[in-house]
């Protein structure tokens, strides 16, 4: 994916996702499947294998409820 080869290229994880945009590994305007921005953050979850954020807030559009869709989860 792109933010494992920026972070192999770089050393470190995009601080935003335009990062990947300037460095051409996405094109720009990047949406979810409901045409808002997805949620990244390069800090991550200490204590678990999540060394950065990037999700869907889902259909609702609201954070916290049960049809986000984070990264980490589409491989369960």
């Amino acid at each position: 994916n792109a933010i494992a080869s920026y972070n192999l290229e770089y050393k470190a994880y995009p601080t935003a996702l335009n990062d990947l945009v300037t460095t051409k590994l996405v094109e720009p305007g990047l949406k979810d499947a409901w045409k808002r921005d997805f949620f990244y953050s390069n800090q991550g979850r200490p204590g678990t294998e999540q060394e950065y954020l990037l999700s869907s807030l889902g259909k609702d559009g609201a954070a916290g409820t049960a049809d986000d869709l984070s990264v980490w989860d589409l491989n369960k």
